[in-house]
């Protein structure tokens, strides 16, 4: 073909042009070994950042989820309090912040205030009533009282009319 007899500059160019090849192998070699492990640590990185997120992300849900349930536990123990008649209506429900939780409780709230203004409103109302109970019943005495001795000068009358005539 080409050439048929190997020239000595022939031979010192492919052999060179081998050992550039060799080379080139091993430093591809090196940088493939090389890329593996930046491939391995930066899964294990990568793995270890989500499962840190994971663990975090589950924790902020439970402390979330407790703080939820407190505020629920309290809101259910108030309206027991109130649907059983024990309900002392001089305590509130905390409010705190602006969520739905915190609407409710200022809801209840109010809604508490206006009932114990109600009742006491119809408290003092049956102190009154009682008061004006007593004032009648003792009212009802002097008239019954007044009448008996309406109805004696009556009888005493009626007597010196009946002796007069």
């Amino acid at each position: 073909m080409l050439v048929e007899k190997e020239t000595p500059l022939w031979r010192d160019t492919k052999d060179q042009i081998k050992a550039l090849l060799k080379d080139v192998k091993k430093e591809m070699a090196a940088e493939r070994t090389d890329l593996d492990l930046f491939s391995k640590r930066s899964l294990l990185l990568t793995i270890g950042v989500i499962a840190a997120t994971m663990l975090l992300i589950v924790v902020l849900m439970l402390v979330l989820w407790r703080m939820l349930q407190t505020a629920f536990d309290e809101l259910n123990t108030r309206l027991d309090d109130i649907s059983t008649g024990d309900g002392d209506l001089s305590r509130r429900l905390t409010v705190q912040g602006s969520d739905e939780l915190a609407q409710a409780a200022t809801g209840l709230n109010m809604f508490i205030d206006k009932l114990s203004v109600t009742i006491t409103g119809i408290v003092e109302k049956i102190h009154n009533l009682g008061e004006s109970s007593r004032q009648l019943n003792a009212t009802a005495e002097q008239m019954a009282g007044s009448s008996e001795q309406v109805a004696g000068r009556v009888g005493t009358i009626a007597v010196a009319g009946e002796e007069m005539a």
